[in-house]
């Protein structure tokens, strides 16, 4: 199916602006991949990681949280959310 494949560019190519720095592409490719599919739990993963680049952590901390509703033992997505406290418990 073209659309199936369409999402795991989308995330495909996230993760690699994201290892190259370039989280705003990061951003706007995971937006794709949730908007195509809102089931692919590695899409939220990607736009969790772009937002937390960014520094909008209340928006990534959401974003993992959506991995954990498709699998809740994303060990990652786990971690991600106890990042995105540390750093909202800082800004308080």
């Amino acid at each position: 199916d073209l659309d199936d494949s369409y999402v795991v560019l989308y995330s495909n190519r996230s993760a690699a602006y994201l290892a190259n720095s370039e989280i705003s592409k990061a951003l706007k490719d995971a937006q794709k991949c949730v908007e195509l599919d809102p089931t692919f739990a590695k899409g939220y993963s990607r736009l969790a990681s772009a937002l937390f680049g960014l520094k909008r952590f209340e928006k990534a901390k959401e974003a993992y949280l959506m991995v954990l509703e498709k699998d809740a033992d994303n060990k990652a997505a786990q971690q991600g959310v106890s990042a995105c406290d540390k750093e909202l418990e800082k800004i308080r």
